[in-house]
């Protein structure tokens, strides 16, 4: 696989170490077609909602990374749960929020 990063590692953790493909090429294009020719060997071991986990995992962190940045505490960290019922009233659960406002 030509994907680096902790990105990858998330995405791509599931995977056995002799499923992992790693290279180096001479030109742009000799890369992509390596990459391109990896990716279709892997997509069909990809468990199903594989894509939709990674991409929840990382609004997750962006949700609470940007909490943290406004000065604001996530709704689990208030002891008073007025946070937790905002959510509640407006989305049903702070899940829901995750889903309508950070799936993108």
């Amino acid at each position: 696989m030509w994907i680096d990063g902790a990105g990858a590692a998330g995405l791509l953790s599931w995977l056995e170490p002799h499923q992992h493909r790693y290279g180096t090429a001479a030109t742009f294009e000799a890369a992509r077609k390596g990459f391109e020719a990896d990716w279709n060997a892997l997509v069909p071991l990809i468990p199903d909602g594989a894509f939709n986990e990674y991409r929840r995992h990382r609004a997750v962190h962006a949700w609470m990374e940007t909490m943290w940045a406004a000065g604001l505490p996530l709704p689990t960290q208030v002891a008073s749960g007025r946070m937790l019922l905002r959510y509640r009233d407006r989305y049903g659960s702070v899940d829901l929020h995750i889903d309508a406002e950070h799936m993108t």
